[in-house]
């Protein structure tokens, strides 16, 4: 799922990210954090940072910056 994930859905929402500046983009992080929870059958009140380590994720923003 996460391949998935990282090859159809990433690029669509970093796509034109190296004219962003090192501004940070929530509504992208939301998209992850919600296809997580999703993921794992978990409530939407369940902690973001957990929910990221429990699938072994990184925020998307270290995607968008390096770019």
């Amino acid at each position: 799922m996460f391949k998935l994930f990282d090859s159809m859905i990433v690029p669509i929402l970093t796509y034109g990210s190296e004219i962003w500046e090192f501004k940070e983009a929530e509504e992208i992080e939301r998209i992850q954090i919600q296809f997580c929870k999703c993921f794992l059958g978990v409530n939407s009140t369940v902690n973001n940072a957990m929910v990221l380590g429990e699938c072994g994720r990184l925020p998307l923003s270290i995607v968008y910056h390096t770019k």
